[in-house]
């Protein structure tokens, strides 16, 4: 997967170590008008979710704190660019497939 999402332009997808075997429980990486590529690809059938929507400094429990969300940048940008794809047991080769053709359309890189 991450080698085609690679391809993709507007995607950011996380650096690998080469030596470690990932298991991911949330498959995520960052995209140009994320909001706009989420919504498409739920039209599409696609389960794309943006699981942390606030930044953590923003959560009530640290309300208290009073933390400047200027001192905190990229963990903001990090908020409006992340989604993940869905991942689990079940995923076929083809559904990978479609979701990776439908990113593909979204930002016209056929």
């Amino acid at each position: 997967m991450d080698r085609n999402l690679k391809k993709i332009k507007s995607l950011g997808i996380l650096k690998r170590n080469k030596n470690l075997k990932e298991v991911f429980h949330i498959y995520s990486i960052k995209a140009k008008n994320r909001d706009k590529l989420v919504n498409f690809l739920k039209k599409k059938g696609i389960d794309a979710k943006i699981h942390y929507p606030k930044p953590m400094h923003l959560q009530p429990a640290y309300k208290l704190i009073s933390l400047k969300t200027e001192k905190y940048p990229n963990t903001e940008k990090a908020c409006k660019e992340t989604f993940s794809l869905p991942v689990h047991e079940f995923i076929k080769k083809q559904d990978l497939d479609y979701m990776i053709n439908n990113i593909k359309n979204f930002y016209n890189e056929n």
